[in-house]
């Protein structure tokens, strides 16, 4: 329109409402223009299979109006616009946004306010907003200046000069002539429409999505931070305002170096790896590999990683012979260092070919030249190609007579190069066994960001944890199982290894939208995991060192709910809920922390990781519910139909067992606590359950609990039971160097339910002696029956007899109730079955104390066993145990116990005897109880003095006892030996040695 735009707030009214109308304007009618057309399904267009050159638009939108707007504000202003509306501009494939605008810098006040002339002159910008791989807007933006005269080769006179803002470098046109012409396609972005093609990212641009996801990672964090010291209020203000979205790229809330990547390349004769830097898109092969280092909030300190990756662009990302190498070496770089190694797939299994050069030559006998419907005899070389071909190796042949009498070099093997036959699956094999090492050695994950064939298949398995975008997971295409089958069964290989197969069956752990939510999942993951094998874990904390959601407050008790009587979902329990009164309260665990995994299988039982004062925790607990398991229709099986089943809540079946021990496995890998709330009936013992071997996944749990390393709390929640073979596998007994069991005041444990109990050990007969012992009308007649005679005991058997009747109702629940007594968590004390009985409101406070001191405590005992590995774990604890008695002094009571290391007896027996139900008391004994596993927290860190003396202390004893030990054995090779150590020493220490020895000897000839 050409007119200027003075007022500034008109300007901004102008880009936000104008601007946007324009732009959305435009994607329709790229929408109509080109044949985009949004399918029912819901799936952007961009994932769906368009021609080349249509997922690649440029968008030139020019703002014709003069506005009167900074620099600055007006780039945020058309960043918030385009991040606003990307969803959209990625439907209809564009790529990039460029917006030329003319503006007028507002007034400098201060200088006008001097009397200062200040000229203010329209200047020529243009904004461009690109992103090729689909998830990060890229942000340039140029001044046109006037170039100078020397600078003759330039057309229009202009050029562009780059404008920097929030610290971004200097843009690809900086210095280039105005009219420069737009390029064509080139060949990266070809292979970014490739990978599109293929439904996944092109393999370069996931660097540009972990550093998103990273970035995102902080701008939660800060969030968080903000929301747990009630400040900061402005920044929450500005993520309403901005978006989320634009927050995260604004500088200052990630550090400036979070995110970094070194690319490995195969070094020479394929034996190494070695680091590379080269341009996108210059790989040789389809897989690549990286070392990630990032700063997370949780490891502010930086963590490192293996990314290895599929490139789909290079035969279709196919494991060849160098592939599968370059998998081996990077998995076993990432075992050697015990850091995580991520693998993102997009393959089509083992690469398979021909040998082109054979193809092209071979001739073919038939056994009548002149009919080649009779059939062919051989295949041959001619006498030209013949000494070429079996010189390079390409094929072997042997000189044979043919039925037309004539000699032919008969091709009896094609040799060809490596790569394209059974060498790759021997490749696959290697790699297949060295990923299944890897999950027990360190922490393996995998992203199925595309299609997954084969191998492929295999290795999202064996790595077992596993993430699923929605391209799916195959042994055999849709297409050749068709073809086995004789006839078109299958339609999509979605039918074969989508997510609705994947995730319910439990290969899938957790699927995902898109490939930057798949980064996050990935990130988030990670976050839970400690930054290499044994090292302590990742604790988030505020940057004050303060914890995020605090220890003490309240926890939501779902007994006073809303509805506290209804079945509730258990997940509340960890995460809070909205009270009675309308007022939310936190869980057990720390707020927004729970991560479930493995929902869509088992879903009788849950499963997934939280935080507990900002310490990472792996969780299993039952589902209260119902749930209901499909099981889907075979279309290869015309009999088929889907079928569904019902499983009762609180209940282990078949699937839900396996995927306990599942969980409890990966945990137990991942180095991280494990929290088990207790509150199972039972196992499933049905025919089926038993065929579909529910004794096996049950015994499973017991196996893996017996080989857990950290701390394992089963603890029975408000209003929970225990019961039967459900105990018996999560026992602390399993495993009592790990494992403690405690019980919330109202729990219930036994072998069977009350009911089941009366219905065995307090039968009819039993309740009919119990009314007469107690109910005096029962008794009266009972006597009056005894002493009747024979003609007044017809009228009397009747009345007792409708006495009972009309109290059996009353007196089965005063069998029940008696039953329920033997159940309660007082008896679970008394014969040593649990270790303490903690009330629902102190389990936040005391889980977190007990499991900061449990963690102390396994660290020590594990610096204990590497310096004395000869003693046993007991023999530790007592030297521990006599370290925390001679500085933790705590004569004060505590709550009734059994089994903790510094805990007596008596001290359980006076709170069992007590009949008192004083709540303060009960209060005081818990925080007692906390206060002194915090303060043994406290002490046994390993950065503080005394346990650094203690484990010096054992280390040197140890040396000491095995230089003895050596002496005894071979006097003669000990002293070589010393020799040999003295020519490493420097002098000083070989005279305090030599001074040592001859005290020694000395001490010895006197005696």
């Amino acid at each position: 329109h050409g007119r200027v735009l003075e007022d500034p707030e008109d300007c901004r009214n102008f880009v936000r409402h104008e601007m946007e109308r324009m732009l959305l304007e435009c994607c329709d009618s790229l929408a109509l223009s080109k044949g985009f057309v949004e399918k029912q399904t819901g799936m952007a267009v961009a994932y769906n299979h368009f021609g080349t050159l249509q997922m690649c638009n440029h968008l030139l939108l020019a703002i014709v109006p003069q506005l009167h707007l900074s620099r600055h504000e007006l780039i945020d202003l058309l960043q918030a616009l385009i991040e606003k509306n990307q969803s959209r501009l990625r439907q209809v494939g564009v790529i990039e946004v460029e917006i030329p605008v003319s503006i007028v810098q507002p007034p400098d006040d201060e200088k006008e306010a001097a009397g200062m002339q200040v000229q203010r002159e329209a200047m020529q910008m243009r904004v461009i907003f690109s992103n090729p791989s689909g998830h990060k807007v890229q942000t340039n933006a140029y001044l046109e200046v006037l170039c100078s005269s020397s600078n003759f080769k330039l057309i229009s006179g202009y050029q562009y000069k780059s404008f920097p803002h929030d610290g971004k470098a200097v843009g690809p046109l900086d210095g280039q002539d105005v009219l420069v012409p737009y390029p064509p396609i080139n060949q990266l972005d070809l292979k970014r429409l490739m990978a599109k093609g293929k439904e996944t990212t092109y393999v370069y641009d996931f660097l540009t999505l972990f550093e998103a996801a990273a970035t995102s990672a902080w701008a939660v964090y800060q969030t968080k931070c903000a929301d747990s010291s009630g400040k900061s209020q402005s920044f929450i203000s500005k993520l309403v305002s901005y978006g989320a979205e634009r927050l995260k790229n604004k500088p200052g809330v990630a550090p400036p170096d979070c995110f970094s990547a070194q690319e490995y390349k195969l070094g020479p004769n394929d034996e190494t790896l070695e680091p590379v830097h080269r341009p996108v898109g210059q790989n040789d092969i389809g897989m690549i590999v990286w070392r990630i280092a990032v700063k997370t909030p949780e490891c502010p300190q930086g963590r490192e990683f293996i990314l290895i990756s599929n490139d789909s662009t290079v035969q279709n990302g196919s494991f060849g012979v160098r592939e599968d190498q370059a998998f081996l070496l990077a998995t076993k770089m990432a075992q050697a260092e015990g850091i995580p190694r991520i693998y993102i797939a997009a393959n089509s299994g083992a690469r398979i070919g021909l040998v082109e050069d054979v193809k092209s030559k071979f001739r073919v006998q038939w056994n009548d030249p002149l009919n080649p419907a009779s059939g062919l005899e051989f295949l041959y070389l001619d006498e030209e190609s013949v000494d070429v071909l079996t010189q390079k190796g390409m094929a072997q042949t042997e000189v044979v007579t043919a039925k037309d009498g004539t000699k032919k070099h008969k091709i009896t093997a094609v040799i060809g190069p490596d790569g394209i036959g059974v060498e790759n699956l021997q490749g696959s094999g290697k790699i297949a066994g060295i990923t299944s090492r890897a999950y027990n050695d360190i922490f393996t994950l995998t992203f199925v960001s595309g299609t997954s064939v084969g191998i492929g298949a295999y290795l999202v398995r064996l790595g077992q944890r596993a993430i699923q975008k929605g391209p799916p997971i195959l042994l055999t295409g849709e297409a050749a199982l068709n073809k086995v089958l004789g006839k078109a069964v299958y339609t999509s290989n979605y039918q074969l290894g989508g997510t609705q197969i994947m995730y319910a069956n439990g290969v899938t752990h957790q699927t995902v939208d898109n490939d930057l939510t798949g980064v996050q999942a990935i990130l988030n993951w990670l976050s839970f995991v400690p930054h290499k094998k044994g090292a302590p874990l990742p604790i988030l904390m505020t940057p004050q060192k303060k914890l995020l959601d605090p220890i003490e407050r309240f926890v939501y008790d779902p007994r006073r709910g809303p509805n506290p009587e209804s079945v509730y979902d258990p997940r509340l329990l960890l995460t809070g809920a909205t009270d009675a009164i309308g007022k939310w309260r936190g869980g057990l665990f720390d707020d927004a922390t729970f991560e479930e995994t493995l929902s869509g299988w088992g879903m009788s039982t849950i499963c997934g990781r939280a935080r507990l004062g900002g310490i990472p925790v792996g969780i299993v607990m039952p589902e209260a519910r119902t749930v209901t398991t499909t099981y889907p229709a075979d279309p290869a099986d015309s009999d088929s139909k889907e079928k569904t089943s019902s499983q009762a809540g609180l209940v282990w079946f078949p699937d839900s067992a396996y995927k306990t021990a599942t969980a409890i496995k990966d945990f137990n890998l991942e180095g991280l606590p494990l929290m088990v709330l207790a509150n199972w009936r039972g196992f499933s013992g049905g025919m089926r359950d038993m065929f579909e071997e529910i004794l096996k996944f049950g015994a499973m749990i017991v196996d893996n609990l017996v080989d857990y390393k950290q701390p394992v709390f089963v603890y029975i929640p408000p209003n929970g039971e225990l019961r039967g073979g459900a105990w018996v596998v999560v026992d602390p007994t399993i495993n009592p160097d790990m494992m403690e069991c405690y019980v919330d005041t109202s729990a219930r444990g036994g072998i069977l339910e009350p009911s089941g109990i009366v219905e065995i050990k307090y039968r009819h007969h039993h309740l009919l002696e119990t009314m007469a012992r107690l109910d005096p009308v029962v008794a009266a007649l009972n006597m009056r029956l005894a002493n009747a005679a024979d003609h007044e005991r017809a009228s009397i058997a009747p009345q007792l007899k409708a006495r009972q009747e009309q109290l059996l109702p009353m007196y089965s629940k005063v069998a029940e109730q008696f039953a329920d007594l033997h159940d309660v968590p007082a008896r679970m004390l008394a014969k040593g079955c649990i270790h303490g009985v903690v009330p629902w409101k102190w389990s936040r406070q005391f889980f977190h104390a007990r499991l900061r001191r449990r963690i102390a405590e396994n660290a020590v005992l594990n610096k204990l066993a590497k310096a004395e590995p000869g003693v046993e774990r007991a023999q530790h604890k007592q030297v521990l145990q006599e370290l925390i008695k001679k500085d933790v002094k705590d004569l004060k009571a505590r709550m009734p116990s059994f089994g903790n290391v510094d805990d007596h007896l008596h001290e359980h027996e006076q709170g069992a005897t007590s009949n008192k139900k004083d709540e303060s008391v009960e209060d005081k004994r818990m925080s007692t109880t906390i206060e002194r596993d915090v303060r043994i927290a406290d002490l046994l860190s390993l950065e503080k003095p005394v346990v650094a003396k203690l484990l010096q202390d054992v280390q040197h004893s140890t040396v000491r006892a095995s230089v003895r030990d050596l002496v005894g054995q071979d006097a003669e090779a000990a002293l070589e030996g010393f020799t040999m150590a003295a020519g490493n020493m420097s002098i000083e220490m070989r005279q305090a040695m030599l001074k040592k020895l001859m005290e020694g000897m000395s001490q010895t000839w006197a005696k």
